[in-house]
């Protein structure tokens, strides 16, 4: 499997070793990864509705935890830039 259209990742992007890990995994190691995510997602939302002030670093997690499903189409679905059997 060759992904020829593999986002180019900033050296200042906050999650970049994060996010070349995404882009690296398999479809089922990443499908794995998208329900963690999910799930704690869900935990950080329920969490923030019994604070007063949201925290910056729940923002934070929030926006990464987006980033293994925004991946997952990129790299499965979107036909320009899937990957392509090898």
């Amino acid at each position: 499997m060759k992904w020829e259209n593999k986002p180019q990742i900033s050296e200042y992007h906050p999650f970049k070793t994060e996010y070349e890990e995404l882009c690296m995994m398999s479809r089922d190691e990443l499908l794995k990864a998208i329900k963690i995510h999910i799930d704690d997602y869900f935990e950080i939302k329920s969490k923030r509705k019994n604070q007063e002030v949201s925290q910056m670093s729940d923002f934070i997690m929030e926006k990464w935890h987006e980033n293994s499903i925004e991946t997952f189409y990129w790299k499965f679905i979107n036909k320009e830039t899937k990957v392509t059997e090898e």
